[in-house]
């Protein structure tokens, strides 16, 4: 008899040995608790797990977004001021000297510095006001922010901090023509055209965080502009005892000029920017869940007690990179049709700063990360308790990932969301749809690949030990034998 026909004689063996203790009529014990056989110490455990995990749900939904006016403060408005009180030669002879008399200081200046800018005013208090000097002016200089070309490039610098450094919520500007304007009511002043409007500009980007923009826009349009308004208008009252002054000015105000440097035409697309990331985290997890119950033909060897030539982990390596593959391509496809529902819902009209291309290759790139994380989750935990610990650690990302709101305006335990794959993502597709935080835009990739790296190089030699390791637990359950803490894995 050849060397295989002994083998196959040998498993053959084996496998009736096998077959004859499986089939081995047993004596049916009777059971105390017939209907409560589902209630044991471990399903009870399991389930007070996921209790606990789903109940923590609402704790960060609501503490995320719960007290956000105390956290408002914490937002930096730059104040540039540039008002100059206009030259002698631009005003009415007759008048000049009663002017000059009447406006010693810019009117912007003056109140700004009693208003917002002093500390222990109450209006001071609603957010973290800053006065901005103009880069590469001298601090000797009669304008504060330099000629009229020099204004306009300060105002377009603190734009560009705002836009792509993530520096400032907002700034509101009062321009070089602020006391000027005002003067135009003032008949006979000789400053035309009469009636000028009087504006302060306030300028923000919607498209860093526009839930968060919005809400700190409101409380600034709906408390500290009408204050400023009225206060300068209420100093400005004693003019009408010295001059001609036209009603007009006390009835129009002051205008707030809003200037949006990266506007969300469509909150549905600010939406995607973080509910695609939660769309790449869902389908990992699913892909992660499908790759545990569905076996390739070597994890099916290992798990299969009746196998005696258990195949080599190099094959059950190279099947489980097969899986890796296969899911990899799962992702790319997700991504693509992700990115064509913005095409499809914006009829060719929503923006991309950059291109959709991109915001494809990110998401793909982005699920390299999350597809390892959920299989050394699904791996380690097992099919029962991976469901809820995964929705937890979505819900987790979604609600410190500046996603649904701004940590700026949360407690900081929510900054924690930095250290997650998920933030930097949403910031990413933030850049290719709106053009902001252009200066972060390899940062997000880098953290992206360090997780993904950190996470695969992990996922496959774990779904790998711990085969091998079912393998041997059920072995040795099988035959009757105690199982060593090191194997108890089931």
């Amino acid at each position: 008899m050849s060397s295989e026909q002994q083998q196959k004689t040998l498993n053959g063996g084996n496998e009736s040995q096998i077959d004859a203790q499986c089939h081995q009529p047993t004596e049916k014990q009777p059971d105390p608790y017939p209907y409560f056989l589902f209630l044991s110490s471990k399903h009870i455990a399991t389930l007070l797990f996921a209790l606990f995990v789903v109940w923590a749900f609402p704790w960060l939904y609501a503490g995320v977004s719960w007290k956000p006016l105390d956290k408002v403060r914490r937002s930096e408005i730059w104040v540039l001021n540039c008002d100059v009180v206009p030259n002698a030669s631009s005003l009415n002879p007759a008048l000049a000297p009663y002017l000059a008399a009447a406006f010693p200081h810019p009117v912007g200046s003056s109140w700004l510095q009693s208003s917002v800018l002093n500390r222990s005013s109450s209006i001071s208090a609603v957010n973290h006001f800053v006065s901005f000097t103009c880069p590469n002016v001298p601090s000797n200089s009669s304008l504060p922010c330099g000629s009229a070309e020099e204004e306009l490039a300060c105002v377009e610098y603190i734009d560009h901090l705002m836009k792509d450094d993530q520096k400032g919520w907002g700034l509101i500007y009062f321009a070089s023509n602020f006391t000027t304007t005002i003067m135009s009511y003032i008949y006979g002043s000789g400053i035309s055209p009469h009636g000028q409007t009087v504006e302060m500009q306030y300028h923000y980007v919607s498209g860093r965080d526009y839930p968060a923009i919005r809400f700190g826009s409101s409380v600034l349009m709906e408390g500290v502009f009408p204050s400023i308004s009225q206060g300068i208008m209420a100093s400005l009252a004693t003019l009408a005892n010295s001059f001609a002054v036209d009603p007009l000015l006390f009835a129009r105000g002051i205008q707030v000029m809003r200037g949006d440097q990266s506007p969300v035409r469509f909150f549905g697309q600010h939406f995607a920017s973080f509910f695609f990331c939660v769309n790449i985290w869902l389908g990992s997890t699913f892909l992660a869940g499908l790759n545990y119950n569905f076996k390739t033909p070597a994890e099916a060897a290992y798990l299969d007690i009746k196998t005696v030539n258990k195949p080599g982990k190099k094959q059950l390596l190279k099947e489980l990179l097969f899986k890796l593959a296969f899911s990899l391509l799962f992702l790319f496809v997700l991504a693509v049709l992700l990115v064509c529902i913005i095409w499809s819902l914006g009829r060719g009209k929503a923006p991309f700063h950059r291109n959709g291309g991109q915001a494809m290759a990110l998401l793909w790139f982005l699920g390299w990360g999350f597809l390892g994380i959920n299989w050394v989750l699904v791996s380690v935990m097992g099919a029962e308790k991976f469901s809820s610990i995964a929705a937890f650690i979505l819900v987790l990302q979604l609600t410190t990932g500046n996603a649904i709101f701004h940590n700026i305006l949360s407690t900081n335990f929510f900054k924690m969301g930095r250290m997650f794959p998920f933030y930097y993502a949403t910031r990413g597709l933030r850049t290719i749809f709106f053009g902001v935080m252009e200066n972060k835009w390899w940062v997000n990739w880098l953290v992206i690949a360090a997780w993904n790296v950190g996470t695969l190089l992990m996922a496959v030699p774990i779904a790998v030990h711990i085969t091998v390791k079912k393998s041997e637990e059920m072995a040795l359950r099988f035959a009757g034998k105690k199982v060593p803490p090191q194997l108890a894995i089931l």
